[in-house]
C-alpha cells in the first residue's frame, strides 16, 4: 500500500514517513509536559 502512495503522491509518502517517525517523540514531550504541569500544581 504505501508503495502505491509514493508512486501516486511523493509529497504525501513524505509527509506520512517524517509523521511516523516524529510522532513517538511528540508524544514522549506532550506527555512529559502534562506530568511536569501536574507536579508543579
Amino acid at each position: 500500500m504505501h508503495d502505491f502512495i509514493a508512486y501516486d503522491d511523493p509529497t504525501l509518502h513524505a509527509v506520512i514517513r517524517v509523521w511516523y517517525y516524529a510522532a513517538p517523540a511528540v508524544a514522549v514531550r506532550l506527555a512529559s509536559s502534562l506530568a511536569l504541569s501536574a507536579w508543579r500544581v
